[in-house]
C-alpha cells in the first residue's frame, strides 16, 4: 500500500496543480475572433513541502513519513495533455489523467481517480498557493505548497 499511496499522492498533487493553473493562466475572450488561434495553457510546476496522512484508525504521520519518500513532492501539471506527473519512489516518472477541471470560489479545482484513490488539487486564483488531497476508504493524504509557470 505504501507504493500505491505514494504514487497516488503524487498523481493527486499533479492534478490539483493543473486546475489552478488553468484558472490563473487562462482568460476567456469576450467573443471568439475569426481566425484567432487558441493560446495554450502554460504548464505548471508545483512543490508540496508539507504533507500529512491519516488512516481510518486515527494514526497520522507528517512529512516524508506520510508519503514514503522525500519532500518536497514535485508535480508537473500539463494542461495541453490533461495530465499531472511526478516521480514515483523509484525515481521514474508517473502520470495520471486529469478527469475534470473547474473554476469556483476563486480557485482552480482539478480532480481524478487513480486505482483505489481519488485526488483533488486546488490552486488559488490570486496567488501561487496550492493544496492537494488523496482519499481512499481507509486513508487520506493532504499537502500544501505552491504552483508556478
Amino acid at each position: 500500500m505504501r507504493h500505491s499511496l505514494t504514487i497516488t499522492v503524487a498523481t493527486a498533487m499533479l492534478a490539483m496543480v493543473g486546475t489552478t493553473a488553468l484558472a490563473q493562466g487562462q482568460q476567456q475572450p469576450a467573443a471568439a475572433q475569426p481566425g484567432a488561434e487558441a493560446q495554450p495553457i502554460p504548464t505548471l510546476h508545483c512543490e508540496f513541502p508539507t504533507m500529512h496522512s491519516c488512516t481510518k484508525d486515527g494514526a497520522c504521520k507528517t512529512g516524508s513519513e506520510a508519503v514514503g519518500g522525500s519532500l518536497p513532492l514535485k508535480v508537473t501539471v500539463d494542461f495541453e495533455n490533461s495530465v499531472v506527473a511526478s516521480a514515483d519512489e523509484t525515481g521514474f516518472p508517473r502520470s495520471d489523467k486529469i478527469d475534470a477541471i473547474a473554476s469556483s470560489g476563486g480557485q482552480l479545482i482539478m480532480h481524478g481517480i487513480d486505482g483505489p484513490f481519488s485526488w483533488q488539487m486546488l490552486i488559488h486564483d490570486g496567488s501561487e498557493i496550492a493544496a492537494l488531497s488523496f482519499a481512499s476508504s481507509d486513508a487520506t493524504i493532504s499537502a500544501f505548497g505552491t504552483c508556478k509557470q
